[in-house]
């Protein structure tokens, strides 16, 4: 216990953050509502006192009438985030949700002013922010003041795992979703025992009793169920991807049989998990490459899940061409702005001929005629017409190399903003060139060992 009192006491956040946190909001709630009559309010973990120190957004929403066009809301959205955030000297930006909002910076702290419509029920949701408020309003009637401390730990142990975000780049854990988890297991501990033993298809509810589970699975499709107690057609966890689940589960065992302080720090947590090899010792005896290209300019959950899109078809084309991967992977470097997608084969270089396989003894005429007169070296194997041709790629730095042509991008789904970037900034990198761009700061070190099997330590 004496873990989790001192934890507490260092991710709690002091009675003076809280204070202004909640006097900054006070004062946009304010000026919007002199400005233009429009009711603001807090939402998120300020509001429902579950937010970490130094980790405290301001979650603000605006309210329209449903009467409001849609066109109209985000118009008039944009328009009174882009004026609130001036007028207090902050710094802006559009991003995305079910539409657009304005997000940014105010006194050093992050502000999101987000539209919604006005409400009575779930059944008049007409976009999904509409969920909020009524997520906000249950979390503060039924999670217990006492707990608070329990959501606490199981957002920095998740932080500290790299599982806590539901961005499309984490795919982990969102905040409701873990103060979900504290109302039904009422702490820490009973969460990660719940955890620890994890089951294929689990559904949790916060209702006492479960029908038509079969149902319930076959509509979510996910491994993982919370139902959502607002709206019971939603999972709560359907962020959350397979190796996010595996890697909770893992650590939640491994902290219940040996309970440490390293599991809420997140800079002692990864120099622990951090490959003790050295990325030359990794890339040794490998058949490594990295196709590298300038980052587009999206936001992360757009970004990534046209990189992971992309990366998937790479891996096609790849197996298209009879080659055959250990590993395929893709990330960022903020360093140079740049993305890369690395292939890790399991060899250099295939024959220069391969081998066809075409009908079979008991195939139609028409077809046997049509493979013979095609291939004019075929010969008879096994019970098939079978015939030898020469390959156009037989080497694997040679075979990424290809993907710039146009003739393999007809083959490989490229969402268009990647398309830009990648035609414009293409480039392969081989062992000795990627240690090069080590050297140079263009790649981090870290990504790639990260990524590389062997590098990825537990």
């Amino acid at each position: 216990m004496d873990i989790l009192n001192n934890t507490i006491k260092k991710i709690s956040p002091s009675q003076k953050e809280t204070d202004e946190l909640n006097y900054l909001f006070r004062e946009i709630k304010k000026y919007i509502l002199s400005k233009y009559n429009i009711n603001a309010e807090l939402m998120g973990s300020v509001a429902k006192n579950t937010f970490l120190k130094n980790n405290n957004d301001l979650d603000i929403f605006i309210f329209f009438d449903k009467s409001t066009s849609l066109d109209d809301l985000e118009k008039e959205a944009l328009q009174i985030g882009k004026d609130a955030f001036e007028h207090f000297d902050g710094s802006w930006q559009i991003d995305y949700a079910s539409h657009p909002y304005t997000k940014g910076k105010i006194r050093n702290y992050k502000v999101e002013i987000v539209p919604c419509y006005k409400i009575k029920s779930i059944k008049e949701m007409i976009s999904a922010v509409d969920r909020t408020p009524f997520h906000t309003k249950y979390i503060i009637k039924n999670l217990e003041p006492a707990r608070r401390k329990d959501v606490l730990l199981l957002k920095q142990f998740l932080k500290t795992i790299n599982c806590y975000g539901s961005d499309l780049k984490t795919k982990g854990f969102a905040g409701y979703l873990c103060e979900l988890l504290i109302i039904k297991y009422k702490t820490f501990e009973g969460v990660l025992n719940e955890f620890s033993d994890l089951k294929r298809n689990t559904i949790i509810s916060l209702s006492n009793s479960l029908n038509n589970t079969k149902k319930i699975i076959e509509k979510f499709d996910a491994p993982f169920i919370f139902l959502d107690p607002v709206d019971k057609n939603r999972n709560v966890a359907a962020s959350l991807s397979i190796d996010v689940l595996l890697r909770t589960k893992y650590y939640s065992q491994q902290y219940l049989q040996n309970p440490g302080e390293i599991y809420f720090n997140p800079t002692k947590f990864e120099k622990k998990t951090a490959s003790k090899k050295s990325l030359k010792s990794l890339l040794e005896n490998r058949h490594f490459y990295v196709l590298c290209f300038e980052k587009p300019d999206l936001i992360e959950d757009i970004l990534y899940p046209q990189l992971e899109r992309f990366k998937n078809s790479l891996e096609k084309y790849v197996l298209s061409k009879e080659f055959h991967l250990n590993d395929c992977f893709f990330d960022c470097c903020p360093e140079s702005n740049l993305c890369i997608i690395g292939f890790d084969f399991l060899t250099d270089d295939l024959s220069c001929f391969c081998h066809r396989r075409g009908p079979d003894i008991f195939a139609q005429k028409e077809k046997t005629e049509g493979f013979l007169n095609k291939h004019k070296n075929a010969y008879l194997s096994n019970g098939n017409y079978m015939c030898f041709e020469k390959r156009k790629i037989t080497n694997a730095c040679d075979l990424i190399n290809s993907v710039k042509k146009k003739e393999a991008q007809k083959q490989i789904a490229i969402p268009k903003e990647i398309e830009k970037t990648l035609n414009k900034s293409f480039c392969v990198l081989d062992i000795k060139r990627i240690e090069e761009y080590v050297k140079s700061n263009k790649i981090s070190s870290n990504v790639i060992c990260r990524n590389i099997a062997g590098g990825k330590t537990i």
